[in-house]
């Protein structure tokens, strides 16, 4: 009888020690999901592996829609059509650079225009480091006060440095950077970058004149 009542007790603990077991919660544990697919997603999200295509560049040697002009003889113009789609063309070597100084024409004339937009995208893309006026001062090179600033590389004046280059070899320069200038093919579009050669040419005095100048003689005209 005693046997029997160990074995009887026995059952009884293990029946309990089972069940603390099976029963036990962490308290931590949110406890179970009775619809999984509800509290983890199975649709596509951003930066996460489950999302293929979030991130994706975009297809090599393809144009983004509207990108080009809508100036049907600037779509016509091989250096229009080549620029937009550069880096398919032109490789980032000095060959490639003198090869598009030779067979790349800016579709833009100095302009006023032209040169107002040059200005606008140059101001915040070029002047931090080349300067206002192209002299290799801007603010990363020497601060409002005189003294050297943050960045070592100063720019050379552009009146020095663009008189023997051609366009295209200047538009190469923008768009792949040259020394320790980055590139500015992925936040500067092709039709400003040309505008942009425009620009800097004129603050160099390459344009024959100039645009600027008559603009600003047209200014002071009006003040008197």
């Amino acid at each position: 009888m005693e046997s029997q009542n160990k074995k009887f007790y026995l059952k009884i603990g293990v029946a309990v020690l089972v069940a603390a077991f099976l029963l036990y919660k962490n308290p931590k544990s949110p406890g179970s999901i009775y619809a999984p697919d509800m509290a983890f997603s199975r649709a596509y999200e951003t930066y996460t592996d489950n999302n293929p295509r979030g991130t994706m560049l975009p297809v090599a040697n393809t144009i983004s829609r509207h990108a080009l002009p809508s100036d049907e003889l600037y779509q016509k113009e091989k250096s229009v059509i080549y620029s937009y789609n550069y880096t398919r063309f032109y490789q980032n070597n000095d060959t490639d650079k003198a090869k598009a100084g030779a067979e790349l024409k800016n579709p833009y004339e100095p302009s006023e225009a032209v040169l107002a937009r040059g200005k606008v995208v140059y101001d915040k893309q070029c002047a931090i480091c080349h300067g206002e006026k192209g002299l290799g001062n801007g603010k990363l090179i020497i601060r409002e006060d005189g003294s050297e600033g943050a960045y070592k590389a100063i720019p050379p004046a552009y009146a020095d440095r663009l008189a023997p280059m051609k366009d295209g070899e200047i538009f190469h320069s923008i768009t792949y950077g040259k020394n320790l200038m980055g590139p500015h093919k992925s936040h500067v579009k092709a039709d400003d970058r040309w505008k942009v050669v425009c620009y800097i040419k004129e603050l160099a005095g390459l344009n024959g004149g100039g645009a600027l100048a008559s603009a600003a003689l047209a200014v002071d005209s009006t003040k008197k």
